[in-house]
């Protein structure tokens, strides 16, 4: 018996260990998991652990290796699998076992990134599908037992399966037990284990002689084959995590299709790559002399650049004229109508020529050519022809040059050649013919729009290089990423260093350093605490006296003067000191600053570089680089760049220069000064409530900080998955042990193995470092620290203490509307260019409209606020044509304000809402390393040892950069010699792209791909022109030019007054007559309030005292007069609510109209009809724009139509709609609407507001009379509904289904959380301790509040000793995995959730077939096509065959109503994180239509019956006292006509915004004008206009004929307060 079991223990361990060593080469093989899903398969085996095992450890006290691992199953697991896999599918051709292994041998088979349908397509393509069946029914019962016992982690049986749930009797939580035996003893410890481990698997398929093949919607398939099986059976493990799924389907042979693959497919990048490969070289490249230099002359350089340059003057003259002169509408028109299209088209072309700012393209090299063939210097190089135009005269300043010089003879010869031509004979004129009817409009259209539309496309470094580059032993590879990784360090240490040289320059033009005047120098110093109260102390320590200057006042004039010359009145007179001003950080200047303090040559001087000559030429650049040179400590300096990398340099630098231009010209200026002059308002005029929002914020902040204290302090039990995965990557390195060699390492591995085994097993506190998995989730780390929104800076009544509202005896602040109101006043006057003098109290009240009456406090408030501020704020400016326009956008003229904001919003503790005056990098953070042609030839092929030879196409070597550049076949050779181009072509093809030699390093896991958009028959690129529009219509949400309104009237100025006059004053009455009936309401609400809960604690008199119940006299006789007395109230106060807020929409329309009437501008353009409408159709319907600008009537006349099939049958086209509006809580959320829907919502209005023809739903056939309002004169209901008909009323409006996505949701779908979680474990280990307390250093130190050079240097200086350290932690192996895994998943997240939105939407408006359904819910066969039809992605919801045949669904468009009043994008409001809805824009935009809809008032109106909502509102303990309080997130209607009031039907506030934003867009594209219903139009014709008429069918009132060509819905609420 002894001898026996000796035997069997040796079997075991021979059977483990070979086990074992298998299950380690395919945990290899599965790493490998290609470009779009780098995931550790223990990470995909942690995803479900409902099934758990006992596994048994035995430790002895010296356990022998050959004798201590043996594998017990359970007993009664293994009689049930040996029951029914009697009959296993042997491995003969077509069977299941042939056809699992053909689909496993073909890398290309399964297609990964957790796409299901491409992988249930790949496995279709073999003959495999998916079974849905029990296991009495099944074929394979053997998998289906599998995958339900053990891989699903099921244990309540169907009864139907003849299999109990009962288990082994050592189990005694009713769970099959399968052990692994540690030892010789048999007690041991026991620790779980998830069911999905691949060991187990391995363990049954080698135990029961069969093949398991795992395939899987991320990863490679797995394979346990053994050497004689008696069959296989296969799983498909599908994966989606962000829908959170992760189970195992069955897979079987389809019975009615074969494979339609026979053999295995040949990867398509096998192919010989057609470039030579690089060569590696150690030493320098041979032959690389210094070259001697040009004998050349600058005049000679400057004579060929001004010929070429006149040549391309020359021939882009002759062009646009050809362009114009053979179109048909010149050839049609008179000779003086010609004459005018010729002089318009030279005036824009001389502008366009003015206006350029680099030489023409193609110019240089044709240079080269015409001084290259005139000399016979061999020494003169494209590269000194570019040093020499670096010299003034610039190539700038030539091209200016030969503009002046031969425009007018070029566009003279240009006409007389084209007439020539036209007039040529007939043979030359059918030429023209031909060329002109070969001209493709729609081709034409579809280039244009893909013009300039650059994308990118994303792979690995290995997945791209060539296979031959790749090689074992081959260290290409790793010399690659070594030269990328310096050039990127360099790169981004001169960014960092150039982002610091930027502020300084910054800080020097705003301090009046650049100024002649020496009063400017002497006044610029600034106290800011003189903006705030007398008696306010600062809340953070800082200095308040900041360096800024006021601004000149002739400096906007001589700046326009350069920059926008076509601006001006009168002539203003420049100097080469304007000229540095207005490029003060432009290309040209950053190149400036970068070689003269981090060039490598900044000594080097010859004949036109000479310091004197430099001051010159550019006298304020060099006064400010002195100054910065004065004050650079010992040790301050920056480092130097490589010369090296020159070009790539200046690349980056250009790109550097247009991040800052583009920081001045964007919301810089308009953001900080809403935040000052709103906060310091705030401080003078509302004192209190702003303490008191600041102290509550302050407890917030301490709250959550001292829980993370408490729970980063506690360390509690591990959780259950964490342990289980623990136990998992500890048996997956057992296995990697196994493969090593027999020696002494080899077992003192396994004993360290065997201890953390049993150190899991002891019932003991985890340790520090892994107490972070289980803690929690912890909302304020190091990325999510609480931020507040201006929009959180509310009256502390937004606690929303209703009852005690209005308090008699309390001292009223001005309130947020009025603050709002004094704020636009203050802006007015800081930014008025007519104010020539000290601004006092009655100026302010001139200002101010009509009928704000201002307080004397209030008036001395802004005048000394405007006093302060006016010297340092930039003015508006006046056109030529008299109109005034903003001021320039430039960072002389907006530095002052920036410094003076920033420093204030410091002081007075919202340092969260200050702005970066430069863009930077964080000291942790690696810039990408964007390299061309060029940029690959510097960083790889240079002449410096260590690098790489290169050759062309025909053998030649690639030497210089001039033969890279000057051929492009060289540009796709420096690529080719590293990079399978095949490989990257294929991939730029698969997302739409023609790659354009262009590739950005981030890091070895992330190579982006650069390429060109262009339309093809199969797929057309997204477009987008909403944001174009919206940047140009800035400012004018209503869509309407008030000029043009003024004309279309036809009143005077005096009518127009009156008018004002008149709305204004029924403005006042209007409010005078709601006041007292607003508080009779708010009365009987109280009342009702009262008796309904003393009723209720007379039901229930538990929980109340007895003196409630005995003071108690209510009766219900009382609380229903209340509530009668109540909707008496309401009803008529609703009409009157109706008619103030109409009576508001025409004082703002006639007060705008009255600004406009007293411009000087007022030029009609009304008649002119808008041409640039968006038009999408069924063919082309991937298109964002505003809804005024979208036309869907091509696809509104398509809707309801059946089209036939091309394979035969039929299906119908329909649309569908739907709204979403983004949050902050939920980060957008979507209501479907059919067209039927949203017709009812429309008729309902038209009903209600009595514009319907009364013929269509009015019996008696009288007209419906209506009030002022829309609100009609209908009875009050006196009695409410009975419970039926509330539930008939309820089902019959209640609103579908919201799709709703939150921040949370992505982050955890994403791996954001987990990786954050991740990288925290990691900070805390010892090893990195010098990482956080440098990570603690940069926190303390922000560039953002440095005002003083001598303050910059001191935190730069701290930044470069620690921001080594930080990014040998940030940029480490681990991480950059962890960087690139979060940026594929949240690409692949929101990807997923745009497709659930929309297919949610379609399947809304689907209707099911009529036909009986032809589908087999067990393998998706359809009978009537005679194939396996997949099934749509079924989301979170269990797998399922398709329902019913495609053919018989109908083809459902979405057309996506969103809300343009912000995309959740900013900082976070409470500690919400806000995403933002840009990306799930761009994903909608690639497949349907997106419509940016005005969202005004839709959160405010009722849906149903477009009155006034309100929040709702629940009783609460608020401070020890019961107060009726408001339920932020719900809304309730209050108008008791509206059905929705009648049965009760209180719904949530995002989905009633989204339902009206739906209604809102459209209503527009459904209205013959194209007008949105009145309730969610901002303006509307007023009743007194003369072309108002009360329109008897629609839901418009008929318009005046004036543009409406602004529909951006831009909000006209800033941000803020």
């Amino acid at each position: 018996m002894e001898l026996l079991l000796a035997v069997s223990c040796t079997l075991a361990f021979s059977l483990c260990s070979s086990l074992l060593f298998s299950l380690r080469h395919i945990m290899v093989q599965t790493t490998d998991l290609g470009e779009e899903g780098l995931m550790m398969v223990e990470e995909d085996l942690d995803l479900d652990t409902n099934m758990d095992m006992d596994i048994d450890i035995d430790i002895g006290d010296e356990p022998d290796e050959e004798h201590c691992y043996t594998i017990s199953m359970d007993s009664i697991w293994t009689q049930k699998f040996k029951q029914i896999s009697k009959d296993l599918p042997i491995k003969e051709p077509g069977t299941l076992a042939d056809r699992l292994a053909l689909a496993a041998s073909d890398p290309l088979a399964v297609s990964a990134n957790e796409n299901e349908q491409n992988t249930l397509k790949a496995l279709l393509r073999f003959g495999l599908v998916v079974e849905k069946a029990l296991i009495s029914e099944s074929s394979v019962p053997e998998a289906q037992f599998i995958a339900t016992t053990l891989l699903n982690g099921s244990q309540n049986q169907d009864p139907k399966n003849n299999f109990p749930s009962s288990s082994g009797p050592t189990d005694p939580e009713g769970n099959f037990s399968f052990r692994l035996h540690l030892g010789p003893n048999t007690d041991s410890l026991s620790i779980k284990l998830p069911s999905r481990s691949l060991l187990l698997l391995h363990h049954i398929a080698k135990l029961h002689h069969v093949d398991i093949f795992i395939f899987s919607t991320r990863t490679k398939a797995v394979v346990f084959r053994q050497p004689e099986a008696r069959g296989s059976i296969g799983f498909l493990h599908r994966i989606d995590s962000t829908m959170g799924i992760s189970d195992y389907l069955v897979l079987a042979a389809s019975q009615h299709t074969g494979p339609t693959i026979t053999r295995p497919l040949r990867d398509r990048h096998q192919a010989p790559v057609p470039f030579t490969p690089a060569t590696f070289r150690d030493i320098e490249r041979p032959g690389t002399t210094p070259r001697p230099r040009s004998t050349v002359s600058y005049e000679k350089c400057h004579e060929g650049v001004k010929r070429a340059l006149s040549e391309y003057l020359h021939d882009h003259v002759e062009e646009v004229l050809g362009k114009t002169m053979r179109s048909k509408r010149f050839k049609g028109n008179s000779d003086e109508g010609k004459s005018t299209i010729l002089d318009n088209l030279r005036t824009s072309t001389m502008k366009e020529f003015n206006k350029r700012t680099k030489v023409p393209k193609g110019s240089l090299p044709k240079a080269f050519a015409i001084i290259k063939g005139e000399t016979d210097d061999p020494n003169f190089t494209e590269k000194r022809l570019e040093h020499v135009l670096q010299k003034p005269p610039t190539g700038l300043t030539l091209w200016k040059d030969v503009v002046q010089e031969s425009f007018e003879n070029s566009w003279s010869e240009g006409i007389l050649k084209i007439q020539q031509r036209i007039a040529a004979p007939k043979s030359a004129k059918g030429k023209e013919k031909a060329v002109e009817s070969t001209e493709d409009p729609l081709d034409e259209e579809s280039l244009a729009e893909a013009k300039d539309r650059i994308r990118t496309a994303t792979v690995t470094l290995r997945n791209a290089m060539r296979p031959d580059l790749l090689q074992d032993g081959d260290p290409t590879y790793q010399t690659l990423v070594r030269l990328a990784d310096d050039a990127q360090l360099a790169i981004t240490n001169m960014i960092d260093e150039l982002s610091c040289l930027t502020l300084k320059s910054t800080l020097i033009a705003a301090g009046g350093h650049l100024q002649d005047s020496p009063e400017a120098q002497d006044a610029a110093t600034l106290d800011v605490m003189t903006l705030f109260p007398e008696g306010f102390k600062p809340r953070v320590s800082v200095a308040s006296e900041i360096q800024v200057a006021p601004l000149p006042a002739d400096l906007q004039n001589r700046l326009v003067a350069i920059l926008k010359p076509e601006e001006l009145k009168e002539t203003v007179t420049t100097a080469t000191a304007d000229e540095d001003i207005a490029s003060l950080l432009t290309n040209v200047h950053l190149q400036r600053l970068h070689t003269r303090f981090m060039s490598p040559h900044q000594g080097e001087s010859d004949e036109a570089s000479s310091s004197s000559s430099a001051s010159n030429n550019h006298p304020l650049w060099s006064k400010s680089e002195d100054i910065i040179a004065q004050q650079l400590g010992k040790g301050d300096a920056p480092p130097l760049s490589p010369s090296s990398i020159s070009r790539t340099i200046t690349g980056h630098i250009r790109e550097y220069a247009t991040s800052v231009g583009n920081l001045w010209e964007g919301s810089i200026y308009r953001k900080l000064l809403d935040y000052l002059s709103r906060i310091v308002l705030r401080l003078h005029l509302a004192p209190e409530r702003e303490r008191a929002f600041k102290s509550r914020v302050d407890a917030s902040v301490k709250a959550k900080q001292a829980k993370k204290e408490d729970s980063s302090q506690q360390s509690g039990r591990a959780s259950r998955s964490l342990v289980n995965s623990k136990v998992m990557r500890l048996c997956n390195e057992i296995s990697e042990v196994e493969a090593m060699p027999a020696s002494p390492r080899r077992t003192k591995r396994v004993r360290a193995i065997i201890a953390q085994l049993q150190q899991l097993a002891t019932p003991t506190k985890v340790p520090q470092a892994a107490s972070c998995d289980s803690s929690g989730e912890i909302m304020d780390e190091l990325f999510e620290e609480l931020e507040l929104d201006m929009d959180d800076f509310e009256d502390v009544e937004d606690q929303d203490d209703i009852e005690d509202q209005d308090d008699a005896g309390s001292t009223k602040e001005a309130s947020r509307n009025r603050l709002r109101s004094l704020q636009a006043i203050l802006k007015t006057l800081l930014e008025s260019p007519r104010i020539h003098r000290t601004i006092r109290d009655d100026y302010v009240r001139k200002t101010a409209f009509k009928d704000l009456e201002i307080t004397d406090h209030e008036c001395s408030v802004i005048a000394r606020i405007a006093n302060i501020l006016r010297p340092y704020v930039p003015k508006r400016r006046e056109l030529p044509d008299g109109t005034f326009v903003d001021h320039l956008p430039h960072v002389a003229l907006r530095a002052p304000l920036a410094l003076i904001a920033n420093r204030a919003l410091l002081m007075a503790g919202y340092n969260h809402f200050t702005r970066r005056i430069t863009p930077l990098i964080s000291a942790g953070t690696v810039h990408g390393l964007a390299l061309g042609a060029v940029g690959m030839y510097e960083v790889f092929c240079s002449s410096q040892p260590g690098r790489f030879d290169v050759r062309d196409a025909e053998g030649n070597p690639l030497t210089n950069v001039p033969n890279i550049t000057r051929y492009p076949a060289n540009k796709e050779a420096i690529f080719g010699a590293f990079f399978d181009m095949r490989r990257i072509n294929a991939v730029c093809k698969d997302h739409g792209l023609v790659f354009n030699n262009r590739i950005t390093y981030v890091d070895p896991y992330t190579i982006r791909l650069t390429g060109k958009v262009l339309p093809s028959e199969n797929r057309q690129p997204a477009m987008s022109p909403y944001e174009a529009r919206r940047k140009i219509n800035h400012g004018n949400p209503s869509g309407l030019k008030w000029a043009d309104e003024f004309t279309a009237s036809g009143l005077s100025i005096e009518q127009v007054e009156q008018n004002a006059d008149h709305a204004i004053a029924n403005v006042k009455e209007t409010e005078g007559k709601i006041k007292p009936m607003r508080k009779d309401v708010s009365t009987l609400q109280s009342r009702q309030t009262t008796l309904s809960h003393e009723l209720r604690i007379k039901e229930k008199p538990k929980e109340a005292g007895s003196e409630q119940i005995a003071s108690s006299t209510a009766t219900y006789g009382d609380l229903y007069k209340a509530r009668q007395d109540l909707r008496t109230a309401r009803s008529n106060l609703n009409p009157m609510e109706t008619e103030l807020v109409t009576s508001r929409k025409e004082k703002y329309f006639w007060n705008n109209v009255l600004k406009a009437a007293k411009s000087p501008r007022k030029k009609s353009t009304f008649r002119t009809k808008p041409a640039d409408m968006t038009t999408p159709d069924w063919t082309k319907h991937t298109v964002e724009d505003a809804t005024e600008h979208l036309d869907i009537s091509a696809l509104l006349e398509e809707h309801g139509k059946v089209i036939e099939l091309k394979g035969g049958g039929n299906k119908e086209r329909r649309i569908a709609f739907a709204g979403t509006d983004y949050g902050v809580c939920k980060m957008s959320e979507t209501v479907p609407q059919t067209l039927n829907q949203i017709q009812s919502h429309l008729n309902r209005y038209q009903v209600l507001a009595g514009l319907q023809d009364t013929s269509d739903g009015n019996e008696d056939g009288k007209e419906v009379k209506t009030s002022s309002s829309s609100t009609p004169a209908l009875p009050v209901p006196t009695s409410g509904l009975s419970k039926q008909q509330r539930a008939k009323t309820l089902a019959a409006i209640k609103l579908p289904e919201a799709i709703t996505i939150t921040a949370p949701q992505i982050s955890e779908a994403s791996s954001t959380r987990r990786i954050e979680r991740r990288r925290q474990r990691r900070l805390k280990r010892p090893k990195n301790k010098d990482a956080q307390q440098a990570l603690e250093d940069i926190r303390s130190l922000s560039l953002t509040s440095a005002t003083t050079i001598n303050g910059v240097d001191t935190i730069q200086k701290a930044r470069r000793g620690n921001r080594d350290i930080l990014r040998d932690f940030e940029n480490s192996d681990a991480r950059r995995r962890d960087k690139r895994t979060q940026r594929l998943h949240t690409k692949k997240t929101m990807s997923k959730l745009a497709a659930a939105e929309r297919r949610a939407v379609q399947d809304h408006a689907r209707s099911p077939p009529p036909s009986p359904p032809v589908v087999s819910p067990s393998d998706g066969w359809c009978s009537e096509c005679s194939r396996h039809h997949l099934p749509r992605p079924s989301g979170a919801k269990p797998f399922q065959h398709a329902e019913n045949c495609p053919r018989h669904e109908c083809d459902v468009l979405p057309v996506l109503m969103i809300g343009t009043a912000g995309t959740g994008t900013g900082s976070r409001i409470g500690g919400h994180e806000r995403r933002g809805g840009g990306k799930m824009r761009k994903e909608h935009t690639k497949s349907c239509v997106v419509s940016m809809t005005n969202e005004y008032r839709t959160s405010q109106v009722c849906v149903f019956c477009f009155e006034p909502l309100r929040l709702s509102r629940a009783r609460r303990v608020v401070g020890g006292q019961e107060k009726v309080v408001n339920l932020h997130g719900s809304i309730e209607c209050i108008n008791p006509r509206c059905e929705a009031f009648r049965c009760g039907y209180t719904r949530a506030r995002d989905t009633n915004s989204a339902v009206a934003i739906a209604i809102a867009g459209a209503s527009v594209h459904l209205h013959p004008h194209r007008q949105a219903l009145p309730p969610f139009t901002r303006t509307v014709l007023p009743r007194n206009h003369p072309h108002y008429e009360p329109q008897s069918s629609g839901w418009i009132p008929q318009h005046a004929p004036v543009t409406n060509d602004d529909a951006t819905g831009t909000p006209s609420r800033t941000e803020g307060i």
